[in-house]
């Protein structure tokens, strides 16, 4: 929150106190925003204040006139407060990165398929069609995502680059999947996670007991979006998508924790390279969240701010 307060609460104090308040306004003002900080510490609701205020100080200061001003001075303190703290909510977004992370591997010898690559720097996509089949995982924690956001956007970094195999195209895409809320394995570990316990992690019929095609169980999954992966980009190369289904399984998510699963869809010989969270250089996997949908209270502070400060100014110029 103190980013938030940096970029757009403090200036606009600032620029109120400056140029908007007398000094008899600023002196209550500060007086006020302490008195709320300590009610903020006991975790009143700031809505709250502002009814008790005008439900028990409003009556009591207009049948004293000495004390009108008073009154309209404590109201507009408040009311700037209010308006302030509702383009601060509005305002606050921010970016997860995953923290948990690891691929599974699979050959036809079988000699992967319990092997753990969770503490490695690179995630490793893969599926050459017969012989490997590699596939990431990567767990969010969503503590604190508390109320709904208006958009989201999934980024993770290209960690090597080697061009592609003969006859390949050069754009590949990944597909990525959100595991269901609530699935029985959603809280997996980096550290012990391996192809055959996978959460979700399916094999058909096939050669060697491949696959014919690549793919998870879709009774438990859901697709949420996909971005291209180009083999001759350099290191660094930020691949990003944005997409309602990946919004919507944040928004609805009720357990804190959401796990997204990236396969390739072209059988290659090559793999595609991502940072990990443990990568020397690059951020692993990450979620960019926007802006908080506004609440019907975050509404009414942003509404009985504006409405209060303006009428006031205009009845006392």
């Amino acid at each position: 929150m103190d980013s938030y307060l940096g970029m757009v609460v403090r200036p606009v104090e600032g620029y109120l106190v400056r140029f908007y308040f007398t000094r008899e306004e600023t002196l209550l003002f500060v007086v006020v925003k302490a008195l709320l900080s300590v009610l903020f510490s006991g975790q009143l609701s700031y809505l709250r204040v502002v009814l008790i205020v005008r439900e028990r100080l409003t009556g009591l200061f207009l049948q004293r006139g000495r004390l009108m001003k008073i009154s309209n001075l404590l109201l507009t303190a408040l009311a700037v407060l209010g308006l302030m703290t509702g383009v601060a909510t509005v305002a606050m977004a921010e970016t997860l990165e995953n923290t948990h992370d690891a691929y599974v591997a699979r050959d036809n010898a079988g000699l992967n398929d319990d092997s753990n690559f969770g503490a490695v720097s690179k995630v490793y996509v893969k599926f050459d069609g017969g012989n490997t089949i590699n596939k990431s995982y990567h767990r969010f924690d969503l503590s604190t995502v508390t109320t709904d956001r208006t958009d989201a956007t999934f980024e993770i970094t290209h960690a090597l680059t080697y061009g592609a195999p003969g006859g390949q195209p050069a754009l590949w895409t990944t597909l990525v999947y959100a595991l269901d809320d609530g699935d029985a394995n959603e809280i997996w570990d980096e550290s012990t996670i391996t192809y055959n316990n996978a959460p979700a992690n399916l094999n058909s019929s096939g050669t060697g007991g491949f696959p014919t095609t690549e793919f998870y169980d879709d009774t438990r999954t859901t697709l949420v979006g996909s971005f291209d992966f180009d083999v001759f980009a350099p290191d660094g190369t930020v691949y990003s998508f944005s997409d309602p289904a990946l919004l919507a399984a944040i928004n609805s998510d009720t357990n804190n924790n959401l796990t997204l699963m990236l396969r390739t869809s072209i059988v290659s010989g090559g793999g595609q390279h991502l940072a990990s969270k443990e990568h020397a250089t690059h951020q692993g996997a990450r979620l960019v969240l926007g802006a908080e949908v506004p609440e019907p209270a975050t509404l009414s502070l942003l509404g009985f701010g504006l409405t209060f400060v303006v009428g006031y100014r205009r009845r006392n110029r």
